[in-house]
């Protein structure tokens, strides 16, 4: 009896061994390729300079985990993939390069890119919406808008909104990464064409 007993506490043991020994995957991300990141030349001789003084991401964006829109308004936060810095400053970060890419006038900056700088004007951003769907796509939107820097007041009249959406031909964070990085340059280019019509 005893025999058995110790036997059956050494099998259990073996088995529970192996059950904790398992590992499982665990994926950072990067928005950004380093090694494709493009600084355009001569950014600081440009003639309008813009600083983005408001950025917001929504609170559900703001952790570590990648998450998706599932149905019936239900988000799904991966317990596998995890952005490897926050996105609230990936995005920033992303955006100020694709801004600066588009605009042949505007230099546009952030106070932790750029001391003491006097803007021509200032801009507000509010992202609401940054991750892949149920319905096999990915999808960025939210709100901008411009306002003089000097009087504070409100350039456009009105709020801009925007969405963007890129469809997933591939399952998989990974894929969903990569096509939600397509989306920044997409808004980019809004902002820019917006941002020179208020100052032309």
């Amino acid at each position: 009896m005893v025999k058995k007993l110790i036997g059956l506490t050494l099998f259990t043991m073996l088995i529970s061994g192996c059950a904790t020994d398992l590992t499982t995957n665990v994926n950072y991300y990067l928005l950004d390729d380093a090694t494709t990141t493009i600084t355009p030349i001569s950014v600081d001789q440009r003639p309008i300079k813009i600083k983005i003084d408001t950025f917001e991401l929504a609170d559900y964006l703001n952790q570590t985990n990648l998450c998706m829109q599932l149905e019936g308004h239900q988000i799904y936060y991966s317990k596998h993939h995890f952005w490897a810095q926050p996105l609230q400053s990936s995005l920033l970060k992303s955006l100020l390069n694709d801004l600066n890419l588009h605009s042949s006038q505007g230099y546009f900056y952030t106070s932790d890119t750029v001391n003491d700088e006097q803007p021509d004007l200032k801009m507000g951003l509010s992202i609401s919406h940054f991750l892949p769907t149920h319905q096999s796509s990915v999808v960025m939107s939210g709100q901008y808008w411009f306002y003089d820097s000097k009087t504070n007041n409100d350039l456009s009249k009105r709020v801009f909104n925007f969405k963007y959406e890129l469809p997933l031909k591939e399952n998989g964070f990974p894929h969903s990464v990569k096509q939600l990085r397509l989306l920044l340059p997409e808004l980019s280019k809004e902002l820019v064409k917006n941002m020179e019509s208020i100052k032309n």
